[in-house]
């Protein structure tokens, strides 16, 4: 599921066609926990062993994609992030904290995983939308045929409670502010950042030149944080204002993990993979 695990080599179109499929979670998310299928009752929450059974996948991506193995692969990006300074990183350790710097380390990686030589769909859940709309316009605008390259051949973006013009839990420092202090992720998220704001703009503007697919989904009941029930991300926020929007009926942590294979987060992105495979064959 890291970008380093596997390169994919090209060297026979006929067998090596397919699809890359990469996703990137948010604030305090990992492969193994944003990406899990939905546990209502919260009893696999602390499990340690993590190995998906018959009825249970801690890895919804690797384990319901299995069948199309052959022709997809999924790559699953990991980092460190912080909603607070306090139990971060030690000072002496050097991590990209900004979004910029994120967007250009992890967009580096991939390329060196190979992402970009082929069509690629990519996955996002809340600031993990962020990095790769960052990733996308910088590599539009980069100069370097590669980087270029994989904008070009990006055909959809789905995007989990993304917030593109801000999230509400960047105002948390009002509330706690003896308590928490938010580090440079957090506070990049504030609503009315200009920044973002461009960002979207951009973003558009990508879509629209690239005629990329974009599925974006809305969180729509409230989840309970620091004893306070918060919307992270609103409509208004997570709706970019292109491509498909739906909101559903799901909290902040669990709009990213889908049921069951009959749940519409799962449905809608299985078959934008499936429009992308289906443009990618070489057989009529």
């Amino acid at each position: 599921m890291l970008p380093t695990d596997r390169h994919v080599q090209h060297k026979n179109t006929l067998s090596n066609w397919g699809v890359d499929v990469v996703f990137i979670h948010g604030l305090l998310g990992g492969v193994f926990f944003t990406w899990r299928q939905q546990d209502k009752d919260n009893v696999r929450d602390f499990s340690t062993d993590q190995i998906s059974g018959d009825d249970y996948t801690f890895c919804w991506p690797r384990d319901w994609l299995q069948d199309d193995a052959s022709h997809v692969r999924v790559l699953g990006v990991d980092f460190d992030s912080y909603l607070s300074q306090w139990g971060g990183a030690c000072p002496t350790q050097t991590f990209k904290s900004s979004l910029e710097e994120r967007s250009e380390d992890i967009l580096w990686r991939l390329r060196q995983a190979g992402i970009g030589d082929r069509p690629v769909v990519f996955v996002g859940h809340s600031m993990g939308g962020l990095i790769i709309k960052k990733m996308l316009v910088s590599a539009q605008n980069s100069g370097n045929e590669e980087l270029e390259r994989l904008a070009e051949n990006t055909k959809g973006v789905i995007f989990y409670s993304t917030p593109h013009e801000g999230s509400q839990i960047a105002n948390l420092n009002s509330l706690v502010k003896y308590f928490f202090f938010p580090t440079v992720e957090v506070q990049e998220l504030e609503f009315g950042n200009p920044t973002l704001h461009e960002l979207n703009a951009y973003f558009k503007q990508f879509v629209e030149r690239f005629k990329t697919k974009v599925i974006s989904f809305g969180e729509m009941i409230p989840t309970r944080h620091l004893g306070l029930d918060l919307t992270f991300v609103p409509p208004e926020s997570s709706d970019p204002g292109v491509g498909e929007f739906y909101p559903v009926s799901y909290n902040h942590m669990d709009i990213c993990k889908p049921e069951s294979k009959k749940s519409i987060l799962f449905r809608k992105f299985y078959n934008l993979v499936w429009d992308a495979l289906d443009e990618a064959s070489p057989f009529e």
